[in-house]
Order: structure tokens, then C-alpha cells, then sequence
């Protein structure tokens, strides 16, 4: 019997009868209490816990510091970058450009030195997509040429002179 506390709701119910979703490391709440609250999140808040899971994935912590919370908010409001653009920054910098982690000193301060660099990259990908959408819609324009068949020429036979045999 594992008695615990929805995060959600605040009731208290058993995991091993019903339904449950482990949230953070030691916290449990009801499938439809997190389903509702998932539902409920905005674009921004998915697209921060997107960039928080791979910052957590990239370092191999099971949390994000408050370095790198700091990082964020500081980007967020200086630059006005978006949690996605942030997030593509990193898998660009990473994944693409195959940049060593150690020189990253447990933080995401590469972010505003590559972020238009990142930018202009997917802007790229975004547009050979555009111009590239054509190609699985395009039908060839079919002309039909018919071509008489072909006729033997007619060959004029060889006439034998006599007078010229030796």
C-alpha cells in the first residue's frame, strides 16, 4: 500500500489501486489531474519545460541550477528571446555544430553569441521546405507525340551489265 498526496488536487489516494503520474522525483498525481493540467499549460510554459528537459538531458543534472534559471530569465527579458529560439540555440550548437560540453561550465551562456547564427540556420531549413513543398504535389506535363511507323525504303534493284563482266 503507497499512500501519497495528488499535487494537483490535494487528495490523498493509494498507487497501487488507482491510476497515478509521478510528476517530480518524490511527488504523484492522479492521470486526470495531470491530464487536466497538462491540457491547461500554455504554448510558453510547454516550450519552457521542453527547454528545461534538455538542458537537464544535455548536463546530465536532474534539475535546472539557478545559474541557469538566471541565464534564462536574463535572456527572456534582455534579448527577448523565446524559450524555442533558446532551445534550438542549444540543440543547434550542440547536436549540429558537435560543440565540446566541458568548455560549457555547467551553463547556456553560448546562447546570445550564436543565437542569430542558429536563427539563419533554421530559417533555412524552413525554407528549402518551402520551395522543396512543390516537388511532392508536381505533376509532369504530359505531351503525346505519335510517330509514324517507320517505313523500309525501297531499294531500286541492281541492274546486271553484261558488258561490263570480264
Amino acid at each position: 500500500m503507497h499512500k501519497c498526496k495528488c499535487l494537483y488536487c490535494g487528495l490523498e489516494f493509494d498507487r497501487d489501486k488507482l491510476p497515478y503520474v509521478q510528476v517530480t522525483n518524490m511527488r504523484y498525481a492522479h492521470k486526470e489531474c495531470y491530464a487536466k493540467v497538462e491540457a491547461n499549460k500554455t504554448q510558453d510554459e510547454k516550450d519552457y519545460e521542453a527547454l528545461a528537459n534538455y538542458i537537464e538531458q544535455l548536463f546530465g543534472i536532474g534539475y535546472v541550477s539557478a545559474k541557469i534559471a538566471k541565464q534564462i530569465r536574463d535572456y527572456r527579458t534582455a534579448y527577448n528571446y523565446t524559450y524555442n529560439g533558446m532551445l534550438g540555440t542549444l540543440t543547434y550548437w550542440y547536436e549540429v555544430k558537435k560543440a565540446p560540453l566541458d568548455k560549457a561550465n555547467q551553463g547556456i551562456g553560448i546562447i546570445p553569441y550564436i543565437y542569430d547564427q542558429a536563427k539563419e540556420y533554421y530559417m533555412g531549413i524552413a525554407r528549402a521546405n518551402n520551395l522543396n513543398a512543390d516537388v511532392f504535389n508536381y505533376r509532369p506535363k504530359i505531351t503525346e507525340i505519335t510517330i509514324a511507323p517507320p517505313k523500309p525504303e525501297e531499294r531500286q534493284p541492281r541492274l546486271f551489265n553484261i558488258e561490263e563482266v570480264d
